[in-house]
């Protein structure tokens, strides 16, 4: 699991995501396809440009999946 205990701006959270997905052998890309969820609410709900309560379970999924704590 990567731990990220400094803050980090919005960009940097997708690209720590993104990572997390291809330590494990994955994509973002192909997470979404395999899950049901579009590629651009996911970034955007890792970003932060997307919020509210689906924006916000999406977001707890991708961590998880990506092996990520922010």
């Amino acid at each position: 699991m990567i731990i990220v205990t400094d803050p980090t701006p919005e960009d940097h959270s997708l690209a720590i995501v993104r990572a997390g997905f291809v330590a494990r052998g994955s994509s973002l890309h192909r997470w979404c396809r395999e899950n049901g969820a579009d590629t651009s609410n996911a970034r955007r709900a890792i970003k932060g440009t997307w919020v509210g309560n689906k924006a916000s379970e999406l977001k707890e999924r991708l961590l998880k999946a990506a092996g990520v704590e922010v």
